[in-house]
């Protein structure tokens, strides 16, 4: 009996095979969808992980706030000089909660070798740098701290720059550049790090010690701090043959005073995820003591907890995958409903065979597993239609796009057994109405 129904059941869909064709494309389209935007949505949260593993873990990072200037306009942070080397090492001294600390200088400018150039960005940092940016190097060494106090003529290379900069396969390590026209021995080449969240190349970079970033590549001789009178809150400094006092307040009103010991930023890795929040706090409070700021006086400077801003990265990328998931479930939910609704429409336009059926012998539960078997057939050929679907469109997606999703079988699997349960359920009611018709009345329509 069982195989006569699955017969029946097959040539009821073949006779309305365009019905039948029509309602199968809205489940494949929704099985399609779910498979789709579940890959893109796992290859997006890989890529924001990734991004957040190659910032490096537990960061914080501390630049100049912004300067107010004449008549209460703010002012670039570039232009604000009082973050100093010294503040990141009063933050390592005295944050138990911090692991390592270094200084920074930005800059760019031209790196030469032969006739080979590369316009890159060239930072000045500490040697704790790589170390709390988690970047390996792949030859030579990394930066030392008797480099930054030498002022050694020593550089680090990124892979694009070594790729601009040397042939392929020749090892950059030993050999001699110029950096904005100083000559720089390479002792050490980068692990490939790709980009940033922000799209920025990581990886055209040159890297120097601080102290030979402030005397060598800096376009803007600074004076030299001398003393700091935690009394009085005045700089001494000299650097142009005479020497005296000046009041703090003159430095940030005045831009163009940029000091030795001046940095960037500072770039923090706290000991571990737990301890951001108070270490974050701890930085601001000891820094605006080292400041000698007004308790009414704004920061001078921004601390940015990176790890939270990626968490946060992290966080959308997932709403965003539960967002498009949800559209893609919400497709299979309208094709459901439309499978009911031809299940019905087919069981008033059979009520003659059915009652038929009825008077000649069978069973109410053969009619009901009929129609049962003729939804769920349809939904699992759909739902085969929609994971071929499904992996074209993962295929066209990541030859005409950088987000490189991943087939995943076990959501196929499971996008195509899902397919399955929404015909057995949305099939269950015309089922259900079909073999409680009565056989006499139905017979009527013979």
């Amino acid at each position: 009996m069982n195989a006569m129904v699955l017969k029946t059941a097959i040539r009821a869909l073949w006779l309305h095979r365009l019905r039948s064709l029509l309602t199968m494309t809205g489940i494949a389209v929704g099985i399609a969808a779910v498979i789709l935007m579940v890959a893109i949505g796992t290859a997006t949260q890989g890529q924001v992980i990734a991004q957040i593993q190659n910032l490096g873990a537990n960061l914080i990072m501390v630049v100049p706030g912004q300067r107010i200037g004449p008549g209460g306009v703010r002012l670039s942070g570039d232009s604000n000089v009082l973050l100093t080397e010294e503040d990141g090492i009063a933050v390592g001294l005295e944050i138990p909660s911090v692991r390592a600390v270094s200084s920074m200088w930005w800059g760019s400018g031209q790196s030469i070798n032969g006739n080979k150039n590369s316009w890159s960005r060239m930072h000045g940092i500490t040697a704790q740098y790589l170390t709390i940016r988690d970047w390996p190097l792949i030859a030579g060494r990394d930066l030392s701290d008797e480099d930054n106090a030498a002022v050694a003529k020593v550089a680090i290379l990124g892979q694009t720059v070594v790729g601009r900069l040397f042939e392929p396969g020749e090892n950059p390590v030993g050999r001699m550049i110029r950096l904005r026209n100083v000559p720089f021995q390479v002792i050490g080449v980068l692990e490939r790090k790709g980009q940033s969240s922000q799209g920025l190349d990581q990886d055209d970079v040159v890297y120097v010690p601080l102290a030979t970033a402030r005397m060598r590549l800096n376009n803007k001789p600074a004076p030299k701090v001398q003393a700091v009178s935690a009394i009085t809150g005045k700089k001494r400094f000299d650097g142009t043959g005479t020497s005296g006092f000046q009041k703090v307040e003159t430095l940030k009103a005045n831009p163009s005073v940029v000091f030795a010991g001046a940095v960037n930023s500072l770039m923090i890795q706290a000991r571990d995820t737990a301890s951001l929040s108070a270490t974050t706090a701890e930085i601001r409070e000891l820094l605006r003591q080292r400041h000698r700021l007004m308790p009414d006086e704004p920061d001078d400077f921004d601390v940015r907890n990176l790890s939270e801003v990626a968490e946060a990265r992290a966080s959308s990328a997932r709403m965003l995958t539960v967002l498009l998931i949800g559209i893609a479930g919400l497709s299979l939910l309208i094709a459901g409903i439309g499978i009911m609704n031809i299940m019905l429409v087919s069981v008033t336009e059979r009520t003659a065979e059915i009652g038929l059926r009825l008077a000649v012998g069978a069973g109410r539960r053969d009619i009901l597993s009929q129609f049962l078997i003729e939804a769920a057939a349809l939904a699992l050929v759909s739902g085969l239609l929609g994971v071929l679907l499904g992996f074209g469109g993962i295929l066209a997606v990541d030859g005409l796009t950088e987000i490189a999703p991943v087939i995943d079988p076990l959501v196929a699997l499971g996008a195509f057994l899902s397919a399955g349960a929404i015909g057995v359920v949305f099939g269950l009611y015309p089922a259900w109405q079909a073999s409680k018709l009565d056989p006499i009345v139905a017979l009527r329509r013979v």
